[in-house]
């Protein structure tokens, strides 16, 4: 037992040493050596990481534009409960950014993050209902969630509207 516990405890120390040398290379604008950082972070376990090295990749931040590396960072994310990485998910879907657009995965995505209090989800998912479907009764449902979690977007939403 106390093997594994070392084990993991050196896992978790490179991660973290890796999480800091991607930040500190991201903050003097080495984006090339902040990304390395951050999906070698990612890939040892630092998870928040992996958001960081997909939104370099999704938005060609220094490096080249690759929308599967990105996708691959998110849904990593997401699948070890970091539901930013789930709402990063849906809106590739939602947009159909390097994917097939597609209503129902952008959903599933997006809800998962929702419901573990991502706001801009719920304001997103709002949205979809408010203008895509005309189900206003579920539109207002995830903007009161949204502004419930501080989105301010969702809070006008559900002001302005009068369902």
């Amino acid at each position: 037992m106390k093997k594994i516990i070392i084990l993991l405890l050196g896992i978790f120390l490179f991660a973290e040493n890796y999480h800091k040398k991607a930040n500190y290379y991201y903050n003097i604008g080495d984006f090339k050596k902040a990304t390395l950082y951050y999906s070698k972070s990612c890939n040892k376990g630092y998870y928040k990481d992996c958001i960081k090295a997909g939104d370099m990749y999704n938005y060609a931040k220094g490096i080249k534009l690759d929308y599967y590396k990105a996708y691959n960072f998110y849904l990593k994310a997401c699948n070890h409960k970091v539901y930013k990485g789930c709402e990063d998910m849906g809106i590739l879907f939602y947009n159909g950014t390097g994917v097939k657009k597609n209503y129902y995965k952008a959903l599933y995505f997006l809800k998962k993050a929702c419901f573990h209090n991502v706001s801009t989800a719920c304001y997103i998912v709002g949205n979809y209902y408010a203008y895509h479907t005309k189900k206003y009764k579920n539109a207002l449902f995830f903007y009161k969630k949204a502004c419930e979690e501080g989105n301010v977007l969702g809070c006008f939403a559900r002001n302005k509207n009068n369902w």
